[in-house]
């Protein structure tokens, strides 16, 4: 099971931006969380996958654009003993994206 996975929301614009996030397991989809992210501003949301999974989707939508992005296994690493930390990002230049920066180091 994945624990407390964490998603900075960054809005990278000069405009405030309505911010729709949820995370999709083997489960099914989870709940979606909504937040109103003010300009250059970044802000964590955590969520908590329900049960083993095979894999952990994140969906992201953002002025009507949508994007998801899939956590990818650490080689050789008990994904137990990841902490998955997801950025879900968005800039009028290039458009909403979802990057992982997972830690080992737990």
């Amino acid at each position: 099971m994945v624990p407390t996975l964490e998603i900075a929301i960054e809005n990278a614009t000069e405009d405030a931006h309505v911010f729709h996030v949820a995370v999709e397991t083997g489960d099914g989809l989870g709940q979606w969380a909504s937040r109103e992210i003010p300009p250059e501003t970044r802000e964590v949301v955590e969520r908590e996958p329900d049960a083993k999974y095979d894999s952990v989707v994140i969906h992201g939508i953002v002025d009507d654009q949508t994007t998801r992005g899939e956590i990818l296994d650490i080689d050789g690493t008990d994904r137990t003993e990841i902490c998955p930390r997801m950025v879900f990002r968005y800039n009028t230049e290039s458009g909403p994206a979802i990057l992982q920066s997972s830690d080992i180091r737990c």
